[in-house]
């Protein structure tokens, strides 16, 4: 359901200054539809490193913006080296 209280909005998971962790068999589903905005699945922001992504299941990502797409794994760590791995996500 894209609406009420079941509904996703902007972004399923989101990490910023995580130094280890694991974002693992996560079912992200039904994002909102009425608000202009990116969607985002899961986002690892600025400051995070040694994150492993694995297993993870994103769909029913619905954008009404026209200037941009939804966005299954946003990666915008800012930090080199990150050690960042993302592996079999559907």
């Amino acid at each position: 359901n894209t609406s009420g209280a079941n509904a996703i909005r902007n972004t399923g998971i989101y990490l910023q200054g995580v130094g280890s962790g694991t974002v693992n068999n996560n079912t992200i589903a039904n994002f909102e539809a009425a608000t202009s905005e990116t969607d985002r699945g899961i986002w690892l922001a600025t400051g995070t490193s040694n994150v492993n992504v694995t297993n993870n299941t994103i769909s029913n990502m619905v954008l009404t913006a026209t200037a941009s797409s939804p966005i299954g794994i946003n990666i915008t760590t800012g930090v080199a080296n990150s050690n960042v791995v993302v592996s079999q996500n559907n």
